[in-house]
């Protein structure tokens, strides 16, 4: 009766239950802590990296220091992960900061908007869930020009209470970002074409 209730509830739930109801009535290596804040974090990260929930390498996120310390130490505010296949061998790499070498990966990054231990209550309200791809300057004008930017400087809700002057600083911070990104694609581009020429003068 139990299994088969839970059957239910994976049928009825909301999605995040379902991931982690699911889980539980399933046999393999993988299962799920009974922590709702490990399960939404494990999810999340699965799904980012395209994981299977029945990857024993999840276990490495379930089991990790740098997990704990995230959840329980309010002073920790973030958890980054990368997922890195090497010769087969599947690892999933967390840190409680983004390492500078994170920059030129796909990196999932996890954090806080209030300093203090997560719980099932404020999981949802306190903990705040992005990816970095390329660079942190791509990143952030992406984020900017077609999220942020849109809502605070276009829509009449927002932008009625924005303070002018910070409208200001928000236009100038995605024009200079852009301008970067612009660089940096031209600068990669041009060194693309030159190992091309290489090639072709090797042949």
């Amino acid at each position: 009766m139990l299994f088969s209730g839970a059957r239910r509830s994976c049928a009825l739930s909301p999605i995040y239950t379902v991931h982690r109801i699911c889980n539980v009535t399933v046999s393999h290596s993988n299962m799920p802590s009974a922590d709702a804040r490990k399960d939404f974090v494990v999810a999340t990260t699965g799904n980012y990296f395209g994981i299977q929930s029945s990857d024993s390498v999840l276990n490495e996120v379930y089991a990790s220091k740098e997990l704990n310390i995230f959840l329980d130490d309010g002073n920790s505010s973030v958890l980054a992960a990368k997922y890195d296949i090497h010769q087969g061998q599947k690892t999933i790499n967390l840190s409680n900061h983004v390492e500078p070498s994170d920059t030129a990966e796909k990196v999932l990054v996890f954090f806080k908007l209030q300093p203090e231990a997560i719980t099932p209550d404020n999981l949802h309200q306190n903990v705040f869930v992005s990816s970095m791809l390329a660079s942190p300057v791509n990143t952030l004008y992406h984020s900017v020009q077609k999220v942020f930017a849109p809502l605070l400087l276009k829509d009449e809700k927002w932008s009625r209470n924005f303070d002018p002057k910070l409208q200001s600083l928000l236009s100038e911070l995605e024009a200079g970002l852009g301008s970067v990104v612009r660089k940096q694609d031209s600068s990669a581009s041009r060194a693309a074409n030159v190992g091309d020429e290489g090639n072709v003068g090797g042949f």
